[in-house]
């Protein structure tokens, strides 16, 4: 009843429009990676996904902030079900991962950000190694970059209730981490690859 409640609500003040590249995004077992505009960014993506298919995709979210407060709480991880990652302490992270593993390992797929915390532009920022690392466990899965375009103007940072707005997301093509190929350039990759998809918002 909440994530019915939640998605609603999503697509009424988003007014999505969706595009995809092909069909890798509809397979179970990736890992999808999105550029991190607004706390509407989970919930948008997921919006996007049939309840069958939406219940097997397991976000990475800061523990930090789905923790501060009993509701948060509640919507990460009864509603969301999502892989809460402890951000303030590394040495923690590891059972973040694990988790991950776990859910890849389920045939459950996986939402992260890889900037690791909000960037106020539609271009990402620089990416963090956690997508190298999962990469790295696991070179047979596919990433599929989700670019969003919108998503801050329609709940801009600071603010508690969204403004209705067209928010746009776009699955891009599929890609994997090549034999040898080193982490600053997976991740150079993976970043083109998500500007690349979303280069689209121009036409």
């Amino acid at each position: 009843m909440v994530e019915s409640l939640l998605i609603l609500l999503t697509r009424i003040c988003c007014g999505l429009i969706v595009r995809c590249v092909n069909e890798d995004f509809r397979k179970p077992g990736v890992i999808f990676f999105a550029n991190h505009t607004s706390h509407l960014d989970l919930l948008v993506i997921l919006s996007v996904f049939p309840a069958a298919q939406r219940r097997r995709i397991r976000p990475v979210a800061a523990q930090d902030y789905w923790t501060r407060g009993p509701v948060r709480r509640y919507i990460a991880l009864h509603v969301l079900h999502a892989i809460l990652m402890d951000r303030r302490h590394p040495m923690k992270t590891r059972a973040g991962f694990d988790a991950i593993a776990a859910a890849l390992d389920a045939g459950d797929s996986v939402l992260i950000f890889p900037e690791g915390s909000r960037h106020d532009q539609e271009e990402p920022g620089e990416f963090r190694g956690g997508i190298h690392h999962l990469a790295e466990a696991r070179p047979e899965t596919a990433f599929v970059p989700v670019a969003l375009h919108g998503l801050y103007r329609t709940l801009p940072k600071g603010e508690f209730l969204p403004a209705p707005n067209v928010g746009r997301v776009c699955f891009g093509k599929a890609l994997q981490l090549e034999p040898g190929e080193s982490r600053a350039a997976f991740l150079a990759r993976c970043r083109e690859a998500l500007i690349a998809t979303g280069r689209w918002n121009d036409d």
